[in-house]
């Protein structure tokens, strides 16, 4: 699944939020990107793929928390995160499960997106659920 994002900080690559690894989330193993205008995460599946339900888990230190919040999670075809449809949008910081709505969106591209503001995007795990 191919990966991709802003620049990363050297060693915290866009892989770490797919590495399973969703216990303690410190360095390395935490997908982050410099401070950049709309930083964005995006996973690459072979092929369209419908999804129903995303999981993202984040830092949970004070100071690192509060970095994720108000994002969006799109899923489509457009390797553009921002033109792809949004899943939803969470104003909350923390730990998130993200529906999709009745259905679920199909898509070739998983993104999350700040939006909006310059910031770090860091992730911890990202997990994308679809038909069983």
């Amino acid at each position: 699944m191919p990966l991709a994002g802003p620049t990363h900080p050297v060693g915290w690559d866009a892989k770490f939020a797919i590495d399973g690894n969703k216990v303690g989330c410190n360095l390395p193993g935490v997908a982050i990107t410099n401070s950049v205008a709309n930083p964005y995460w995006r996973a690459e599946f072979v092929f369209p793929t419908t999804i129903y339900k995303v999981i993202v888990t984040t830092r949970m230190e004070t100071y690192h928390l509060n970095r994720l919040s108000n994002y969006y999670v799109t899923v489509g075809n457009d390797p553009d995160v921002s033109k792809n449809k949004a899943c939803n949008t969470v104003g909350q910081t923390g730990n998130q499960n993200v529906f999709c709505g009745v259905g679920g969106v199909t898509g070739k591209y998983l993104g999350i997106q700040i939006r909006g503001k310059s910031e770090y995007l860091e992730l911890c795990e990202v997990e994308a659920f679809g038909p069983v």
